[in-house]
């Protein structure tokens, strides 16, 4: 939607249903907006899509299988950055652009630009932008049983690039350590939630691709066959989820609800509802 500054007045230029853009970003000109979009309403990969802002037409500028999302444009309105990552990494790349329509094939920039957020480009061309360098980890440690310290240096569980883990959870039995295992393809890019399997025997880890669009917390069931997980579904909508441990077949359980735990005997959690408030 359009907002005016002045009056407050709004004028609907696209419906998106529940899906949305990562990144919109007005051409210096005015005439029109750039916009990431998901290639399918479950894929996590966006082709970028240029929109008149008087809402006359719409045009796919970048239509590719691998992930692009905006960047942003350059002062004379002639190109737009944006990212992908369609060598494998993240570069960034250029397009130029001729009344609403692409012009030629994109460009490389640069190679391996990594976790950015953009900041725009400046009157004269320059780009700036924001690198994130932090990444969670989980790491695992010896503990003195009667003292509670930590003996020698905690080692991380995973040594990959971009990627960050967190919420790891054992099985009841002891024998596994599951956590939330986050692929990032830009700081903007798609994010693939993934549960890691380690085994604590073996040192060996599996891996499970729930369908969801992102989770977040990740408890064992009781008997060990199930996760419970809260995230999002591939629809955008908040829920609790059980997975299966072994073939990572999903169940949507409870839509906007928030968990609190399992139950006593393993067989359904206890969760909060979230309250609709107006």
């Amino acid at each position: 939607m359009l907002v005016s500054v002045s009056d407050g007045a709004m004028r609907t230029l696209k419906m998106l249903d529940w899906l949305y853009p990562e990144k919109m970003s007005f051409s210096p000109d005015g005439r029109y907006i750039a916009y990431d979009f998901p290639q399918q309403d479950d894929s996590k990969d966006r082709d970028i899509f240029l929109l008149a802002t008087d809402g006359s037409r719409e045009t796919r500028l970048i239509a590719h299988p691998a992930n692009d999302y905006v960047l942003g444009w350059t002062p004379d309105s002639k190109r737009l950055l944006f990212a992908s990552n369609r060598t494998g990494s993240v570069g960034a790349w250029i397009i130029q652009v001729a009344d609403g329509q692409p012009v030629g094939q994109p460009e490389l920039v640069k190679q391996d630009i990594g976790s950015i957020r953009s900041l725009g480009l400046t009157k004269k061309g320059s780009f700036f932008y924001g690198l994130n360098t932090g990444m969670t980890k989980v790491y695992l440690a010896n503990v003195d049983p009667v003292t509670y310290k930590i003996i020698g240096e905690p080692t991380p569980l995973s040594q990959q690039l971009v990627v960050e883990n967190s919420f790891p959870d054992w099985s009841p039995d002891g024998k596994f350590l599951a956590y939330r295992s986050e692929r990032i393809s830009g700081f903007s890019g798609p994010r693939s939630s993934i549960i890691s399997i380690r085994s604590l025997d073996t040192g060996e880890e599996r891996e499970l691709s729930p369908a969801m669009r992102h989770f977040f917390l990740i408890k064992w069931s009781l008997e060990g066959r199930f996760f419970l997980l809260a995230g999002y579904d591939n629809k955008n909508r908040l829920g609790l989820h059980i997975v299966d441990a072994q073939s990572g077949n999903i169940t949507a359980m409870v839509l906007d609800g928030y968990w609190d735990s399992w139950s006593g005997d393993g067989e359904l959690p206890a969760f909060n509802k979230r309250q609709k408030v107006r």
